[in-house]
């Protein structure tokens, strides 16, 4: 399953929080599986005010994520999605099939505009969507084996005996160049070297992460585009962990420690559009995930646990974060400094402190959409600066947190907007601005 996030879409109602998924099962023959997929989320006002009604949307999906050319649109559709308290479900291609051929494409990028407003910015990409495509089409795979071109440029195998490569490190070193793709195929075993660089366009692949180990005595780069890390349980002694500056990278499907003091996941620079998901990242000696310096990552369901420094940090950095597990990270779940992404749809809990904020001295607010932040310690959402925090919270279930729901010391300025959430505790006096939040037996509650 792909869950990828939500965008400021219009002046009126910006932003939309989204899930793509591929939906059918496989028949007798590979060709019935229905070429659809399901688009879920919720779509809310300027305020962070959940919507309710019907929409026509226009959905496109373009082989680039700005060209507006028409040589540049794979697929359009147009379709009404209703809204009930701002959550809404369509199935993308129910009305105009989407080609199967749509996703021979290197990337996809989804665009959504809702009738009478421009349309969202930027696209979102679409990845692992494109892969369950062909993976559809694969169902009979000697023939497309047979048929076209190999699917990768060059495969390696790594084996502690019998494969082309002994270790993953003398296998990438044999990639002298050239476009690729490449597949680096990692068989079950333990592997132990010192730092290691993905190169562009290269794809390690361990066996699973419970069966093919990579113990790195140092940091693992991954600073050219199109790389991509899956299938490993991973131990870094990096302070960085691993090290994600470059574009389209990919992080999927690994057990990733540092327990040297350092974080597990490190993302910046122009580490923008990378995407970590199905991880579980733990035991680290900082932060599981950090995104810096204006990095936007697709970051979901991902396990973040026992983070000494807390779970995800984002500084000056946006990106989409939803859908993880962080649980027992220890002083924060997430903090956002100065920062504007979109964490939806997360569970939060066991922290110190589910979400802090000191997120005032930027021009977008962060948003936080549709969690679950409970049994924390101290503190569910932690506003503690004067200067405010500029955050839209919005449809969150903020609850049962051991000494308050909310804290925040009130400035002349950049407050957090509070609407339809849950909260049970709050401070005193109530003056952040806010609609429609109720305590846990639905009364009226100011935050």
């Amino acid at each position: 399953m792909e869950r990828s996030f939500r965008r400021s879409i219009m002046r009126t109602i910006v932003n939309i929080l989204c899930v793509c998924c591929i939906v059918g099962a496989f028949a007798a023959s590979v060709w019935a599986v229905p070429p659809m997929i399901n688009y879920q989320g919720a779509i809310v006002d300027s305020n962070g005010v959940p919507l309710n009604g019907t929409f026509t949307a226009r959905f496109r999906l373009w082989d680039d994520s700005v060209s507006v050319d028409a040589v540049h649109l794979l697929w359009v559709e147009t379709q009404g999605m209703l809204a009930t308290d701002g959550l809404f479900d369509v199935l993308l291609g129910k009305v105009t099939p989407i080609p199967r051929t749509v996703f021979d494409n290197d990337s996809v990028w989804l665009e959504v505009e809702v009738t009478g407003h421009p349309a969202m910015i930027p696209r979102q990409r679409i990845a692992t969507v494109a892969y369950a495509f062909r993976a559809a089409r694969a169902d009979t795979a000697t023939v497309a084996i047979s048929s076209g071109p190999p699917a990768y440029a060059l495969v390696y195998t790594v084996a502690l005996s019998g494969g082309d490569f002994g270790n993953p490190w003398d296998a990438v070193a044999a990639i002298s160049g050239g476009v690729g793709p490449y597949l680096i195929r990692v068989m079950p075993g333990s592997y132990t070297g010192f730092d290691l660089t993905i190169p562009s366009n290269v794809t390690l692949q361990g066996a699973g992460k419970d069966c093919c180990f990579l113990l790195v005595d140092g940091i693992i780069s991954m600073n050219q585009p199109s790389a991509m890390v899956a299938g490993f349980s991973i131990q870094v002694t990096d302070p960085s962990g691993i090290d994600i500056t470059a574009m389209d990278v990919t992080l999927c499907d690994n057990d990733i420690t540092n327990m040297s003091g350092g974080i597990g996941v490190r993302i910046h620079g122009t580490g923008v559009n990378a995407i970590v998901h199905d991880c579980r990242i733990h035991h680290c000696g900082a932060w599981g995930i950090t995104v810096e310096d204006a990095a936007g990552p697709f970051i979901h369901d991902n396990q973040i646990q026992y983070g000494y420094g807390g779970g995800i940090l984002f500084q000056q950095a946006g990106g989409n974060f939803s859908n993880n597990d962080l649980i027992y990270n220890e002083c924060f779940g997430v903090k956002i400094v100065d920062g504007s992404p979109h964490v939806a749809c997360n569970t939060i809990m066991r922290s110190n402190r589910g979400i802090g904020l000191e997120n005032a001295g930027v021009a977008s607010p962060a948003h936080i959409i549709g969690n679950d932040i409970w049994d924390n310690l101290l503190y569910g959402i932690d506003c503690p600066n004067s200067a405010g925090a500029r955050a839209v919270i919005s449809s969150n279930t903020i609850v049962r947190n051991l000494v308050q729901d909310i804290n925040y010391v009130a400035g002349t300025f950049l407050l957090p907007t509070f609407n339809n959430n849950t909260i049970n505790t709050t401070v005193v006096p109530a003056t952040a601005p806010g609609l429609y939040n109720v305590d846990e037996q639905g009364n009226a509650v100011n935050p």
